[in-house]
């Protein structure tokens, strides 16, 4: 068994937030048995992103360079350290395998829409915020934390569940 399958979900979560140089990330990097030079430039090539993904286990990983959110100035946008700003639990997909382990805050793929908010309002995160084209996307935030989960897969179910850090909307 490699160690990409040892990783807890628990782990990923915690480690939002953390960059490259914490001993969060170091703890993730060590579990999932990769390092920064595993991180790929993002698509379209954005300045100061890199991203990880495993598409086997439906799990993805986005970061973004400490220079562009202002905490480290001393470092170019293609250097890090990098904050893991977002964690994907990739679901319900054509041809592709979900995330095979438990969801964090008691959610899985086969919950209703109804039944994963319930299971966020009982974890503490209140009412979902819907969002998207055709409101396909509930959202809360709390502590630090932005949890997203996108019903735009097929027959209504979960696509995708994401935990990240919030995004400021108001600049877009």
């Amino acid at each position: 068994m490699d160690k990409a399958r040892k990783t807890s979900t628990d782990t990923l979560v915690t480690s939002v937030g953390a960059d490259s140089h914490s001993s969060l990330q170091k703890r993730l990097f060590a579990e999932l048995g990769i390092g920064e030079d595993r991180l790929e430039k993002y698509p379209l090539n954005l300045p100061g992103r890199r991203l990880w993904s495993d598409e086997a286990r439906g799990l993805q990983l986005d970061f973004k360079n400490a220079w562009l959110l202002g905490d480290d100035p001393r470092h170019a946008q293609h250097e890090g350290p990098w904050m893991l700003t977002k964690v994907v639990f990739w679901g319900a997909r054509k041809k592709k395998i979900p995330y095979s382990h438990p969801l964090p805050y008691g959610v899985n793929f086969q919950m209703s829409r109804d039944a994963a908010r319930m299971a966020l309002l009982e974890s503490g995160f209140g009412e979902a915020r819907q969002m998207g084209f055709s409101d396909e996307v509930d959202m809360w935030t709390r502590k630090g934390l932005e949890v997203t989960i996108d019903y735009s897969g097929e027959k209504d179910a979960i696509r995708c569940l994401t935990v990240g850090v919030p995004i400021n909307r108001n600049d877009t």
